[in-house]
């Protein structure tokens, strides 16, 4: 019987293990087990399987959503918190707005960026470039005189002047080289802003890095 199972086996239970036992057991005796395995989940932080067992078996009575919630924030658990923001309509608990931010402040851009896309926002609107800051950025194309990058979740097209190349003179933009290599297209570069103008246009060095 289901409490033979669970006194004599110890295994994970993942959504599809869940849904087999469902269709053998439909009583009391297994809601039981399930708010132990919940509760277990949840207090090892494993928020996306606690919430998985919950809402499987109707447990909610038994927990308060908004320490979910909480916790999920103090974990940096931002794709987790966008799934329940679209599931459960949390309009009222939090904004996808606030976990984007929340994740741009962590410094956690892959996925504030993958959770913007996903909601049609621009991700400018919560990532901005400062004078200096530190970026990582791609060469698109290079020129006697300067360099053009792309840096990561910016629309802009940034450039570097050859002057900021090095504290050296460099002769020939062809013949520097950055970490070894000579500069081509797709090679990624760490850089400082220097300067934004009034149109946006960012200005970058790399003999500036520290």
């Amino acid at each position: 019987n289901i409490d033979y199972i669970f006194k004599n086996f110890t295994f994970d239970l993942y959504p599809q293990r869940l849904k087999e036992l469902g269709k053998i057991y439909d009583d009391d005796s297994l809601k039981k087990y399930m708010l132990i395995f919940a509760k277990d989940y949840y207090n090892k932080n494993k928020l996306g399987l606690a919430e998985q067992v919950i809402d499987f078996y109707n447990l909610w009575s038994e927990f308060n959503f908004d320490d979910f919630i909480k916790k999920a924030f103090e974990l940096k658990k931002w794709g987790l918190l966008a799934s329940w923001y679209k599931k459960y309509d949390l309009i009222n608990k939090y904004t996808i707005n606030d976990i984007i931010q929340s994740a741009v402040t962590n410094n956690d851009l892959n996925n504030a960026y993958s959770i913007a896309k996903e909601f049609n926002l621009n991700f400018s609107d919560f990532y901005k470039i400062s004078v200096g800051g530190i970026v990582k950025c791609k060469i698109k194309k290079i020129v006697k005189s300067r360099v053009f990058v792309k840096i990561e979740y910016n629309n802009n097209e940034p450039s570097i002047y050859i002057k900021e190349l090095a504290n050296k003179y460099i002769p020939n933009i062809f013949d520097f080289e950055y970490n070894g290599e000579k500069l081509h297209i797709g090679q990624e570069l760490i850089a400082k802003v220097i300067s934004i103008d009034e149109k946006d246009r960012i200005n970058l060095s790399l003999k500036q890095v520290e």
